[in-house]
């Protein structure tokens, strides 16, 4: 078991990481609202809408796919899916529920074995398209910020106990997962990246995702006295619903003469 004072310094830790994380999420928003009051006499907007193009709000589904790895002694890349949908409620700001797992797999800093861990995680993204903040939309290639929290659930780290039960490993670590109850498997999750997304269609694109994942100690199966991490690049495939972006067609047209 781990010291209380540990313990404590770890929700202290978690507690602060979460403020950090809702305080840029607020300032962000406070920003963007300030973009788009300047954007709002912007007679584009009005034509377009009048001809049917607009490239918000709209809903969207994704799939992603790609390699992670925790950054820790040992660590070793594995590959990760995730499925996701979402919704844009402006040109730059919107919510996105994403599901990301499969495999992972760490090591040790004195030892050549390694083990793996199944790990399914959860999380409610803010994406802001950096792209389209004070300015008309950019056109077919976007660059979103990706920040968000949620919850990772693991299990099946039996390769670990294995190599635990052999009286090999020489460093200081004990089992997180040895009472295996759901307070043991399931972790915090704070998630900042980058999404980089190009339309290739009216309703499909195609992008490349990074992200940086903070979990719990206890994520890896091992207690290291610090929050652990997990690094993600994945490819993805966006399918947009009803979404239409600025074409060329549109025409701004002058202002009808007074009689």
């Amino acid at each position: 078991m781990k010291p209380k004072t540990i313990i404590y310094k770890q929700i202290i830790q978690l507690i602060m990481q979460i403020k950090t994380f809702f305080l840029s999420v607020i300032l962000g928003a406070i920003a963007s609202t300030s973009c788009f009051a300047q954007r709002s006499n912007d007679p584009r907007e009005a034509q377009a809408q009048k001809q049917g193009y607009y490239s918000q709000p709209y809903a969207f589904v994704q799939a992603q796919g790609g390699m992670n790895t925790t950054l820790a002694a040992g660590n070793v890349m594995k590959p990760t899916f995730s499925i996701a949908g979402g919704y844009m409620f402006t040109h730059a700001v919107g919510l996105r529920l994403h599901l990301n797992g499969l495999n992972s797999k760490n090591g040790f800093e004195n030892l050549p074995d390694k083990y793996q861990f199944k790990y399914i995680n959860t999380n409610l993204d803010l994406m802001v398209n950096l792209t389209n903040m004070c300015q008309k939309p950019s056109g077919p290639f976007n660059v979103y910020l990706v920040a968000g929290a949620g919850l990772a659930y693991c299990w099946n780290n039996d390769q670990f106990a294995a190599i635990a039960n052999r009286g090999v490993i020489k460093e200081d670590i004990s089992n997180a997962w040895n009472n295996k109850t759901h307070k043991d498997l399931i972790s915090h999750n704070i998630r900042a990246g980058i999404l980089c997304d190009y339309n290739i269609s009216k309703n499909i694109s195609v992008g490349a995702e990074f992200d940086f994942n903070n979990l719990s100690d206890r994520f890896d199966s091992k207690y290291n006295d610090c929050c652990d991490w997990m690094a993600t690049g994945q490819i993805s495939v966006t399918y947009k619903f009803g979404h239409k972006p600025y074409g060329n067609t549109i025409r701004i047209l002058p202002a009808p003469e007074k009689k």
